[in-house]
C-alpha cells in the first residue's frame, strides 16, 4: 500500500482537480507606457475629466511610471486657505502677529504660521475629495508626500511652509503652476488656491484668471476669454475664499488598457470582437485592481486548440452589477485592436466561454480574458490580472499557443486491490489512486474523492490466550507460565498464581510451580488447532493423587474393623 505522511487537503466539487499555474501579483506586462500627451490629453476619472500634467519623465510630479492628472472643471467648490476670524471659536489657535484666531491643526500639532498647508483647510477639502471617491479609485491613486521643512518666506521644495504632509489629492504649488506653462491648462473659470504660501505673513497665493477682450466671432458678436497668471495681489489665508482646484498621481504600471473613454460602453455581451480605434484626446483608463478575479480552465486540448470559435471555462469571476468577463486582443505592438464582452456576471462567477474569431483580420494577436467592472464613460474600468495567450489567426480559425491559464487535470489511476488487515500490519480498501495529483478515489472513474486516511484497514493487534495468539499463532512476549492471559482463567481456584488460593497450602513446594521452566519435550503438538492447550499447571492431577490415597485408606480401614467384629461376634 502506497503511504504519506504529508496530510490530504479536503478538497470539494470536480474543479478541485485543476493545477493552477503559480502568477506573482501585476505579472501581466500592462501597456507600456500608457499613450498620453502632456498637457493635451484628458482623462476621465471619478466622473469627471482631468488634464494629463505629467507623464513621469516631464510636466509636473515627475515621479517615474507616475501619471499625473489635474482637474479639468471647476466642481470641487470653494474653500479658504485656513479657517479663521477676529474673535476666538472652537478649536482655534491665536495668531499674535495679526491678532487672529485660526483653525487648529486637526492632529492637535501646534502651526508656527497660519499658511502651513498641513493640517490647513485646504488641505483638508483635499482630503474630503479624495473619501467621495470609491475604494477602488482611492487604490488606485498614489500617495504623495509633500517635503516639508518650509517657512513662509522659503517654502520647501515642494512649495509648502510647515511640516512634511502625505495625501492622494493636493493642490497645485507655485512652482507646478509655472512648470505647467501652458494658458489652456492653467486657465479655471474661477481663481483657485495654491498651496505655496505669500511671503507676507498670513497671505496666500492664488492663481487669477484676468479676463480680456476677445475678437470678434463671425456673426459680429464680441467674446472674453481668461488669461490665467499667478497674483501679486496679497489675500488673506482667512477671508480669500476661492476655487478648490485638485490634482493626483496614478501608477502607470497598474493601467492595463488605454481606450477611448465610450468606446467600451458601446459593447454588449454577444457582440463578438469589436474593433477599437486608437484613442482620442478624451480617454478611459481601465486600472488592475487586486479585488477583481477571474480563473481560465482549460482541457489539454483547448489548450492549444485550433477553432473558429474558441472554447474555455471559468470561474472564481467577481460578481456584482457592472461585471462581466471581457477579452481584448491586442497587436505585436501592444495596441489594442479588438476588445469584446464575454459574458456577464452580475449573478454567476462560473461558466463557459465562446470566442469567435469571425472578422478578425489575418495575423498574432495576445488574446487577454479578464474580469472586469464596466463602469460609466466618466469613470475608470477595473480588472483582474488577465488570463493571455498567443492566437494565430489565419482563415477565420485561430490558433492557440503560450495557453497561461489554468488546465484542467484528467486523472490517471492506478487501481490498488484491497489488503485484509493483520495483528501486525494495516490493511486497505479497494481504491484507486492518480500519482500526478497526490488524490485518492473510491471508484475507477475518478468522481468519489477520498482521503488517503479514508483506505487505511487499521491493524487488529494479537488477540493473546495462554502465551499464544489465537490469531495468528505468535507468541506472547509478556507471557510468563503458570499465568492465564484470558480472563476467564483468571478464576480458576487451582490458578497458582492467584494470590488468594487457600486451597494449595503447600504451593511453594508444588512441582508445578511457574518459575519451573516448561518441558520442551511434551509430545503433544502446539499447532493443532484441536488439541487441548497446554497449561503447564499440574497442581490438580497432585490432588487427585492425593484423595485417591485417602479414600483408598478408608476403605482399607472399613473393610478390616468388619472383619474383626464377625470374628468377636463368632
Amino acid at each position: 500500500m502506497k503511504t504519506r505522511k504529508k496530510p490530504m487537503a479536503a478538497m470539494v466539487a470536480a474543479l478541485a482537480c485543476i493545477m493552477a499555474l503559480p502568477t506573482p501579483a501585476w505579472a501581466t506586462q500592462p501597456q507600456e507606457n500608457p499613450k498620453v500627451t502632456v498637457n493635451d490629453s484628458v482623462v476621465v476619472f471619478a466622473g469627471h475629466e482631468w488634464w494629463v500634467v505629467g507623464d513621469g519623465t516631464t510636466g509636473i510630479n515627475q515621479q517615474p511610471g507616475n501619471i499625473t492628472l489635474l482637474a479639468k472643471e471647476d466642481v470641487y467648490g470653494d474653500s479658504v486657505f485656513r479657517q479663521g476670524h477676529g474673535a476666538e471659536f472652537d478649536g482655534s489657535q491665536y495668531d499674535s502677529e495679526n491678532d487672529m484666531y485660526y483653525a487648529a491643526n486637526p492632529d492637535g500639532s501646534i502651526w508656527i504660521s497660519p499658511t502651513e498647508y498641513a493640517g490647513s483647510t485646504l488641505q483638508q477639502a483635499m482630503e474630503a475629495i479624495a473619501g467621495g471617491f470609491s475604494e477602488k479609485e482611492q487604490a488606485a491613486i498614489v500617495d504623495r508626500v509633500l517635503q516639508g521643512g518650509g517657512t513662509v518666506a522659503a517654502p520647501s521644495a515642494d512649495g509648502i511652509a510647515g511640516p512634511e504632509i502625505a495625501q492622494k489629492l493636493w493642490a497645485l504649488s507655485q512652482e507646478e503652476w509655472q512648470v505647467l506653462g501652458n494658458d489652456t491648462i492653467r486657465t479655471f473659470d474661477r481663481d483657485y488656491l495654491l498651496r505655496t504660501p505669500y511671503p507676507y505673513y498670513s497671505r496666500i497665493r492664488k492663481a487669477v484668471m484676468t479676463r480680456v477682450m476677445s475678437v470678434h466671432d463671425e456673426t459680429g458678436q464680441q467674446h472674453f476669454r481668461s488669461t490665467p497668471k499667478i497674483s501679486t495681489y496679497i489675500d488673506s489665508a482667512a477671508y480669500a475664499e476661492l476655487a478648490v482646484r485638485p490634482a493626483f498621481s496614478l501608477d502607470g504600471s497598474k493601467i492595463f488598457l488605454t481606450t477611448g473613454s465610450s468606446d467600451k460602453s458601446a459593447v454588449s455581451v454577444g457582440d463578438g470582437f469589436i474593433g477599437m480605434p486608437a484613442p482620442a484626446n478624451t480617454m478611459k483608463f481601465t486600472i488592475l485592481d487586486s479585488s477583481q478575479t477571474l480563473s481560465v480552465i482549460a482541457t489539454k486540448e483547448q489548450k492549444d486548440q485550433t477553432s473558429a470559435v474558441l472554447r474555455f471555462r471559468y470561474h472564481n469571476a467577481t460578481t456584482g452589477r457592472g461585471q462581466f468577463v471581457s477579452c481584448v486582443l491586442a497587436d505585436e505592438n501592444g495596441d489594442v485592436a479588438y476588445y469584446a464582452k464575454l459574458a456577464s456576471c452580475e449573478t454567476a462567477s462560473s461558466g463557459t466561454l465562446s470566442i469567435p474569431v469571425k472578422g478578425i483580420a489575418q495575423g498574432q494577436y495576445t488574446l487577454k480574458i479578464f474580469s472586469e467592472e464596466a463602469n460609466g464613460d466618466l469613470y475608470a474600468d477595473f480588472s483582474s490580472e488577465p488570463v493571455t495567450m498567443t492566437v494565430t489567426v489565419s482563415a477565420g480559425t485561430a490558433t492557440v499557443s503560450d495557453y497561461s491559464g489554468d488546465v484542467l487535470h484528467e486523472h490517471t489511476l492506478t487501481k490498488v486491490e484491497a489488503k485484509q488487515a493483520t495483528c501486525t500490519e494495516d490493511g486497505n480498501v479497494e481504491y484507486w489512486f492518480c500519482e500526478e495529483c497526490d488524490q485518492y478515489f473510491s471508484d475507477e472513474n475518478g468522481t468519489s474523492l477520498i482521503t488517503e486516511e479514508q483506505t487505511i484497514i487499521k491493524a487488529t493487534g494479537h488477540k493473546f490466550e495462554n502465551g499464544t495468539c489465537s490469531v495468528c499463532g505468535d507468541a506472547d512476549p509478556e507471557y510468563k507460565p503458570g499465568e492465564s492471559s484470558t480472563p476467564e482463567d483468571s478464576s480458576n481456584p487451582a490458578d497458582s498464581s492467584n494470590p488468594e488460593d487457600s486451597s494449595n497450602p503447600e504451593d511453594s513446594s508444588n512441582p508445578a510451580d511457574s518459575s519451573e521452566p516448561a518441558d520442551s519435550s511434551d509430545p503433544e503438538d502446539s499447532s493443532n488447532p484441536e488439541a487441548p492447550a497446554k497449561t503447564g499447571d499440574n497442581s490438580a492431577i497432585w490432588l487427585y493423587s492425593l484423595l485417591l490415597i485417602v479414600c483408598g485408606g478408608g476403605l482399607a480401614a472399613v473393610i478390616i474393623m468388619k472383619k474383626r467384629g464377625q470374628k468377636v461376634d463368632r
